[in-house]
């Protein structure tokens, strides 16, 4: 998904809180703007010891309590394109992430 911003905010950057992809400048009439495009979708799996978390550019979209529970725990969501995201953390904070089945594997320390 490509969303575009059309401001005359030189500070839009800091409170928005991400880095556009993309900016370019035009004027309205005599005003300076900018147009801030945003493209990429940061997707972020937190294996902790009480909770699991993923967040989607930021956004909480999943959470498990995992307070004692052993073995793996499975958290995900479906995003506003219908992609499935899923992660699985296993044992010693192992993650596998799944897109639409495709498997991204990283380990974590």
């Amino acid at each position: 998904m490509v969303y575009y911003i059309l401001t005359s905010n030189e500070s839009f950057e800091k409170y928005f809180g991400k880095v556009a992809d993309k900016k370019r400048k035009l004027y309205n009439g005599m005003i300076k703007c900018n147009i801030y495009q945003f493209e990429k979708k940061e997707i972020v799996v937190y294996a902790g010891w009480k909770t699991n978390q993923i967040f989607e550019n930021g956004t909480l979209m999943d959470e498990l309590i995992t307070w004692n529970k052993r073995g793996a725990i499975e958290i995900g969501y479906t995003d506003e394109d219908n992609n499935v995201i899923e992660a699985r953390i296993g044992s010693h904070n192992h993650i596998t992430l799944k897109i639409n089945n495709k498997i991204y594997n990283s380990k974590t320390s």
